[in-house]
């Protein structure tokens, strides 16, 4: 395991939008169990779909949040300087 970035340390208003994100079912969990136990044979395709529904949830949030008076955008939660396979740091 790598520590991965967290957008809320870097810009802690990204915690506005946070708050306001919806629990996603099923979750990563599930879809590991049903393809394990042979009830999810495109593992693929379910993986897109969730990574979709998280996609419109954090939308939906930062929209959300940006309406209360915060100040977010999906850029706040990119990390064009992560390596994958390696821990994060903070310049």
């Amino acid at each position: 395991m790598f520590r991965a970035p967290q957008p809320q340390v870097r810009k802690a208003e990204v915690s506005k939008a946070l708050a306001l994100t919806t629990p996603i079912a099923p979750h990563l969990g599930d879809l590991i169990q049903g393809y394990l136990g042979g009830n999810i044979t495109n593992l693929k395709g379910e993986l897109v779909k969730l990574s979709d529904k998280f996609s419109r949830d954090l939308d939906s949030a930062i929209k959300k949040a940006n309406a209360k008076g915060a100040d977010v955008s999906r850029a706040d939660f990119e990390f064009s300087d992560w390596k994958r396979g390696k821990d994060y740091t903070y310049s």
